[in-house]
């Protein structure tokens, strides 16, 4: 509410600020007379009308950008714990071919972005389906990482994550969820099985235990 009010006190501020400004601009003073410009009565009421109605929008469109900035910073201060371990993971699981994850914008709105090793930025639509998934994973995985910092561990239960995943990117996938494992357990689940030999092939066969389940 302090905020708030304020802000809007900043606002008023402003508006007057503004509206002295477009008044002296047009010729028009404080109290009323006019000069210089030979304004009938009714011509110079309707310059003084344009002359608020032009310091409530400029008056409008500060507040709007202080608005954004603070709404900006605070996304910031927030997002910044997730995005940072995502852009760690998904640097692990692309073998460091994308260095990390970021908020970029379109026009007024926030959009996820991918960080190449040549610092280009891709968006969604410009990367490949298994890229995505990669990505998305990441984000999965840190958000699952976040809530370990400040909760209770709960078993994490993943399904064929990797089928757009070539073995390398299941290789790296695999060290990841190990990594991960130390701190809560870790179910995944998979109809491909060779994936098995991916699995102990980077992690190690004592790592983890696999069960067939019946169909």
């Amino acid at each position: 509410m302090a905020v708030m009010l304020t802000l809007a006190a900043w606002m008023r501020s402003w508006r007057v600020r503004i509206s002295m400004m477009l008044i002296d601009q047009t010729g028009i003073l404080a109290d009323g007379i006019f000069w210089g410009l030979g304004l009938q009565p009714q011509t110079a009421q309707h310059a003084a009308r344009i002359s608020e109605l032009g310091a409530d929008y400029a008056a409008s469109r500060i507040a709007s950008a202080v608005l954004a900035q603070v709404i900006d910073t605070y996304q910031k201060r927030n997002q910044g714990p997730l995005i940072d371990k995502a852009s760690k993971r998904f640097a692990a699981i692309t073998a460091d071919r994308y260095t990390g994850v970021v908020v970029d914008y379109d026009e007024d709105k926030q959009i996820l972005k991918a960080t190449r090793a040549d610092c280009e930025r891709l968006s969604m639509d410009q990367l490949s389906t298994g890229r995505r998934d990669q990505l998305f994973l990441a984000l999965r995985l840190a958000a699952i990482e976040g809530h370990l910092d400040n909760g209770e561990p709960l078993p994490v239960i993943v399904d064929d994550i990797t089928i757009q995943f070539d073995d390398e990117a299941a290789a790296a996938t695999f060290k990841v969820l190990a990594d991960l494992s130390q701190r809560t357990q870790v179910l995944f689940l998979t109809h491909h099985e060779h994936l098995l030999d991916v699995a102990e092939a980077a992690i190690g066969a004592g790592t983890y235990q696999s069960h067939r389940l019946s169909s």
